[in-house]
């Protein structure tokens, strides 16, 4: 079944480029022009965009999915979906949660209260025991559990271990099992986060720092926040405001003197500053860095919001008292599809899901 039988509308190819060299010479295309009722989805943590080929669509509260092309693969009659990893995808009907592959078939049965995507071929399930609390293990993609449904809280699997947690009277203590539910290291953080490029954020008494697979602290824990490594460097927080990068040594490669930073994405790194007085419409005065902390794009303050990139295109936001309008830029700068959109989700897979007046369409990037 077809977007265009649900809703009229007709797809326009309409080029947007900008001058320049490498990244510059990507080319945006209207794909599908806004057309259908897209929403952010809890399982895809609020975010839509192509995974595997396809993409989360919503028409009138029931979820569904679709191809590139716009047209509905698998029928709007989910309460919920997820993205499709590992050939399949979370679905909820009813209060019950499992798992449909690409062809719409059910591939493990609804019989969860909660369940997540699957990661290295395992994915956290729960039920609701007679108390009302949550209880989560890990099952495979035959439905096998694999690890018992013991833990008050699960996460998916990254590079072989995952991160779970056990609530004792009114605290929480984490730690890090195997494939096989073997405890691999010491229940003594109060918090942890999933293994990232051999390396794991954890925390105790408000202090943040890393780990190795060993439990080595390779970091000391003298940070107020700190986030998991990507290509090569971590955001930690110091002084409760200011943001910088560390290397895996812990050496501090970016200085700690922006307000806001996402981490590095394709190389580059989104940062914000800000000036007294802030400009009445904007919160942070914004560029991206390199990873020596060079300014790669000064955006001053032309932007009220900008993103990490993706597929070579980032997004942008302005806003003011008439609502936001977002586009894409590349990695020069320039704008590749002009701020139009009220709403815009990241490049995937060379596609991105727009949104105008409410209804929401497909951009495509044509090399």
């Amino acid at each position: 079944m077809s977007v265009k039988n649900i809703i009229l509308f007709f797809v326009v190819f309409a080029v947007l480029t900008a001058g320049g060299c490498s990244d510059s010479k990507i080319k945006v295309k209207v794909l599908v022009e806004p057309s259908l009722e897209f929403k952010g989805s809890y399982f895809a943590n609020v975010d839509s965009f192509f995974s595997e080929g396809l993409a989360a669509a919503r028409k009138d509260d029931k979820w569904g999915f679709i191809d590139k092309t716009g047209d509905i693969v698998i029928p709007l009659i989910y309460d919920d979906v997820g993205v499709f990893t590992e050939g399949l995808a979370v679905v909820k009907k009813d209060g019950k949660c499992g798992f449909i592959n690409k062809t719409g078939n059910i591939a493990l049965p609804l019989n969860y209260d909660y369940v997540s995507d699957f990661s290295e071929g395992l994915a956290v399930v729960a039920k609701v025991n007679e108390k009302g609390d949550y209880k989560r293990g890990y099952i495979n993609k035959t439905g096998d559990i694999i690890i018992p449904l013991i833990y008050d809280y699960a996460f998916g699997f990254s590079e072989g271990l995952a991160v779970i947690g056990i609530r004792n009277l009114e605290t929480i203590k984490w730690d890090f099992i195997d494939k096989a539910g073997d405890v691999v290291l010491p229940f003594i953080y109060d918090m942890a986060s999933s293994f990232k490029e051999g390396l794991a954020v954890v925390s105790k008494d408000d202090e943040y720092g890393y780990i190795d697979k060993t439990g080595e602290i390779v970091i000391p824990l003298n940070y107020g926040t700190a986030y998991s490594f990507s290509e090569g460097l971590a955001m930690v927080e110091k002084d409760s405001i200011y943001y910088g990068f560390i290397d895996k040594t812990g050496k501090i490669v970016v200085p700690h003197i922006y307000w806001y930073a996402d981490s590095f994405s394709e190389g580059l790194a989104n940062v914000g500053t800000t000036t007294i007085p802030i400009r009445k419409d904007n919160e942070f005065i914004w560029e991206y860095i390199d990873r020596t902390g060079n300014t790669i794009i000064d955006c001053k303050d032309e932007y009220s919001w900008v993103y990490p990139f993706h597929d070579g295109l980032a997004a942008v936001k302005v806003w003011s008292v008439h609502g936001s309008k977002c586009g894409y830029i590349n990695k020069n700068g320039n704008i590749i599809v002009p701020l139009e959109y009220d709403e815009v989700y990241r490049f995937s897979e060379g596609l991105a899901i727009v949104e105008k007046d409410g209804l929401w369409g497909i951009l495509e990037i044509v090399e």
